[in-house]
C-alpha cells in the first residue's frame, strides 16, 4: 500500500539481500537497469533518514520512516551518519519550501 513499485534482489543468507520501494506520490520513470555479477546495489533515495538530515521544523515523513525500517530490517546503516552522528550538512536544498536536507546516502551493512 502506497509502494507499487518494488525492486529487490535477495541472496542465500538471511542478510544478503536488499529492496528499493518506490512511493506511489512519486512520478518515477526506470531509465536503465544495470545487473553487478558481485551483487552490489546501489540507489538513488532522495529522501532524509533521520531528523539531523533535515532543516530543524521539518519532521520525518511516514515514508521516510517506513525506509528507515526496511534498512533496519536488512542491517543497513548510513555510513556517513555513523561515521558523524552530530554534523550538519546537506545535499539539497528546496528552494520553494526554503529547506535543507541531506538525501543522498551511502548504505552498508551493521
Amino acid at each position: 500500500r502506497g509502494w507499487s513499485t518494488i525492486f529487490h534482489a535477495n541472496g542465500p543468507q538471511r542478510t544478503a539481500g536488499v529492496a528499493i520501494l518506490i512511493s506511489d506520490k512519486l512520478d518515477f520513470k526506470l531509465q536503465t537497469i544495470v545487473r553487478d555479477a558481485e551483487g552490489y546495489t546501489i540507489g538513488d533515495l532522495n529522501t532524509p533518514l533521520s531528523e539531523i538530515d533535515r532543516t530543524p521544523w521539518q519532521k520525518l515523513s511516514k515514508e521516510s520512516k517506513a525506509l528507515n525500517a526496511i534498512l533496519n530490517e536488512l542491517d543497513l546503516i548510513d555510513i556517513y551518519r555513523t561515521l558523524h552522528p552530530r554534523t550538519k550538512e546537506y545535499s539539497f536544498y528546496s528552494n520553494a519550501h526554503g529547506t535543507f536536507s541531506r538525501i543522498d546516502h551511502v548504505l552498508g551493512h551493521k
